[in-house]
């Protein structure tokens, strides 16, 4: 008996055919593949530099309008689980000249009614905004809004409260 060494299913193969005839190996870098990607790529490159110079135009001549200074939140006196009113104190530099005027809205829920407690003062970084004016306090029959410098406004609360 003899030992063969050599598998029965190459055995029967026609020579070269193992991998295939060298004339129709497929290259690595097939170029009509990559020239389908073209417009592909090209389109990703004029977006990534349409969102930089969107990023560069909002940074320098779109700044936000204000800045958040302080925010709360208050419930009715009626309902105390119900967390529908909010406090907040921005700060905007309207003139751009450096000095931040620091202002009040009491918004009620998600309607468009708020309470504007108006200009409360200047301020002349965030820091100092936050420390005179970042204290919102919600009492039984007023909230007060103030920080170091003592209270700057105040509202009662049956002024809030008159939206119903």
């Amino acid at each position: 008996m003899r030992v063969t060494l050599r598998s029965p299913v190459r055995e029967f193969r026609t020579p070269g055919s193992a991998r295939g005839t060298p004339g129709n190996r497929r290259s690595y870098l097939n170029l009509q593949d990559m020239k389908k990607l073209i417009p592909w790529i090209g389109g990703l490159l004029i977006g990534l530099i349409l969102s930089g110079i969107v990023v560069l135009l909002r940074s320098e001549f779109l700044d936000p309008a204000y800045e958040l200074v302080a925010v709360s939140w208050g419930t009715p006196t009626s309902s105390p689980d119900l967390w529908l009113y909010q406090i907040q104190v921005v700060a905007e530099d309207e003139n751009k000249d450096g000095i931040l005027e620091v202002s009040a809205k009491g918004c009620i829920g998600a309607s468009s009614y708020y309470h504007d407690f108006g200009p409360l003062g200047t301020a002349s970084d965030m820091g100092q905004a936050v420390r005179e004016f970042g204290a919102i306090t919600w009492g039984d029959d007023t909230v007060t809004i103030g920080g170091t410098s003592g209270i700057r406004a105040s509202v009662k609360r049956s002024q809030l409260e008159k939206h119903r």
